[in-house]
This record gives C-alpha cells, structure tokens and sequence, in this order.
C-alpha cells in the first residue's frame, strides 16, 4: 500500500523545520563564538551595573546610556535563543 500524500508532505515539513532550527541555532553559536569576549564584557557589564544600581544609584544614571541597554539585549538575545532553540527541538 501507497503512502498518503498527505503524510509524505507532513514528514517533508517536518524535516525543512528540523533543518531549519538545526541550521539557525549554529548560527547563533557561531556568532556566539565568534563574539564570545563581547558578549562577555556585556554581561559582565549588567551584573556590575545591577550592583551599581543598590549600591550608588546616582553614580548609574551618570553613565547610563541607551547604548548600554542595546549592548545588554543584544547579549541576552544571543545567549536566549539558542536556549529556547534548543527546548523547543528536544520537545518536539
């Protein structure tokens, strides 16, 4: 008996979609990789500004900037989605 149609173009999708998240999550590990003392510096720019925030207030606000928010984003961005790529892949 004949596969369905159906079910060959289902298991086709399927296997565009695992190479799809295959594929971007090796992107993000190799910028990741290849930025890894960025994204280092970035993080460990938030946790000293967290601090900066509960011990000397004034002193954060004098060197915030909007550029430092995008830097922490970005880093978060680029550790996150491999993450949720990752949960997402072993889940299905």
């Amino acid at each position: 008996m004949k596969p369905s149609r159906k079910k060959e173009t289902k298991h086709r999708r399927n296997i565009g979609a695992y190479l799809f998240t295959i594929a971007v999550f090796s992107v993000f590990l190799a910028i990741l990789y290849i930025r890894r003392e960025l994204v280092s510096t970035s993080f460990s720019s938030l946790f000293t500004a967290t601090r900066l925030l509960f011990e000397s207030p004034d002193k954060l606000y004098e060197i915030f900037t909007a550029d430092i928010i995008e830097f922490w984003i970005g880093a978060i961005y680029l550790v996150s989605v491999p993450v949720v790529l990752l949960l997402l892949f072993v889940r299905s």
